[in-house]
């Protein structure tokens, strides 16, 4: 159970890791990835690059919470402690995984969607939020199991 969490830990820093540096280090190539190259030179698009730092900067927390999870594996003696973070780190891929599915299936319905999530690098963003939030609650059920009243 150490090697699972601490790999399903891993995966969280690196994938928060790499969700601060694309929209925090580089927001106009994820404002790019998100609106059309027709609609890129309204004045939104400018508010939106920036507004995309921000999501980068609560990435950044979560890579670093789960980062000292990886190294300080003392702080939680009590399965409780890690149980929470695991479950707001999947509640974080989840809502991600969420939204996406959304335009997911307005875009294979054929419906306006705002971005294409069946192709491209959104694909792998959207797969990955799904792995990483079903990775999470999963290590956090089998680390703290809900008990059934009797």
């Amino acid at each position: 159970m150490d090697l699972f969490l601490m790999i399903v830990l891993a995966l969280n820093t690196v994938w928060f890791a790499v969700a601060f540096w694309f929209f925090s280090i580089r927001p106009q190539r994820a404002a790019r990835l998100l609106v059309p190259w027709r609609d890129r030179y309204e004045a939104s698009f400018a508010v939106l690059i920036h507004s995309l730092r921000f999501l980068g900067g609560m990435n950044l927390a979560l890579a670093l919470y789960s980062l000292l999870l990886v190294l300080h594996p003392e702080l939680w003696h009590v399965p409780l402690q890690v149980v929470i973070p695991l479950m707001i780190f999947g509640v974080a891929h989840g809502s991600q995984f969420y939204f996406n599915l959304q335009l997911a299936i307005r875009q294979a319905r054929g419906e306006r969607y705002l971005w294409p999530v069946w192709k491209g690098p959104m694909l792998g963003i959207f797969l990955i939020d799904a792995t990483l939030s079903v990775l999470n609650f999963t290590c956090g059920i089998l680390l703290f199991p809900p008990s059934v009243p009797h």
